[in-house]
């Protein structure tokens, strides 16, 4: 009969004094996992899944008494989901808020098709409103409409505008060429692809390069393209829009409140508030030798 060796460690092969594991850990297979999901930042969802199974693996380490390591790798899942999926959220919501601006633009067509010509006016730059007539504007509708059929809207969202902006192909670019070799010069403008009942119709206001700013731009001029169609339509000759630009500078000059009256350098004072050149009001001279003040001695 064979009997226990007395020198065998407890608790089985790979074990150490009272039973405890000797085995290194085995790292989580779940927090690398998680880790890698947690940099991909191009599918907005992943990195928060990273997150959660951060989270789970970071659980499963900790129960495991030791066994299982990586407990660094789950937590960094979980700070690197977290500020991936912050950046992604502030990026979707600037193209939003950008896209929203630019998709403003587009009221101009809201306004033309109404027939609200006063509207249209208002978001022309005023060197040019002159120019942006009742006559012209109702040209210009009625043209749009022959081509495009009715007005049906723009883009809700910064989604629809890309699924737009590719059904138009390489209409951008052209439109983009045409602006700068219609006014020659390169002038800021917007392609919005709008919809109408013929399809998508790419209107492009222009805009004063020397007054763009943070904010919303007064248009100087406004284009559209029908689709399969290289030729623009303008509103206004792109030398009358020139000429109406720079017949006054780069920008309008500001009209002075009412009641305030700039007054050039040197100009005579009113009577009654004057000084004498060494400073004194006018007649101080003449009341101290008390004669009477134009008379002469």
């Amino acid at each position: 009969m064979m009997t226990q060796n007395p020198y065998a460690q407890p608790g089985g092969p790979g074990t150490g004094d009272f039973g405890i594991s000797s085995e290194p850990p085995r790292t989580s297979v779940l927090a690398i996992f998680a880790l890698v999901l947690s940099f991909i930042c191009c599918i907005p969802v992943l990195p928060l899944v990273g997150v959660a199974l951060g989270i789970v693996a970071t659980l499963l380490i900790t129960g495991s008494g030791g066994k299982v390591a990586g407990r660094g790798l789950a937590i960094g899942a979980i700070i690197v989901g977290l500020a991936v999926t912050g950046l992604q959220l502030a990026l979707v919501f600037g193209a939003a808020s950008g896209w929203n601006m630019i998709r403003s633009y587009g009221d101009v067509v809201t306004y033309i098709d109404a027939g609200d010509y006063d509207a249209t006016r208002d978001r022309f730059d005023q060197r040019v409103r002159p120019l942006v007539t009742d006559e012209l504007l109702t040209e210009f509708s009625a043209d749009l409409r022959a081509g495009a059929g009715a007005y049906v809207g723009s883009p809700e969202s910064i989604l629809d505008a890309f699924s737009a902006y590719a059904s138009i192909g390489q209409d951008q670019a052209q439109m983009m060429n045409t602006v700068s070799a219609a006014h020659g010069q390169e002038m800021p403008a917007i392609p919005l692809p709008l919809e109408f009942d013929s399809g998508v119709v790419l209107v492009t206001p222009v805009f004063d390069p020397n007054t763009q700013g943070g904010g919303q731009s007064s248009i100087l001029n406004l284009g559209y393209t029908l689709q399969g169609e290289t030729s623009v339509t303008w509103l206004l000759e792109p030398q009358a829009a020139l000429d109406a630009m720079n017949a006054s500078g780069s920008a309008p000059a500001a009209v002075p409140p009412a009641g305030e009256i700039a007054t050039d350098e040197g100009a005579a004072p009113e009577a009654g508030g004057g000084e004498t050149p060494n400073g004194e009001p006018e007649g101080a001279a003449d009341e101290d030798s008390g004669e009477p003040a134009g008379e002469d001695g």
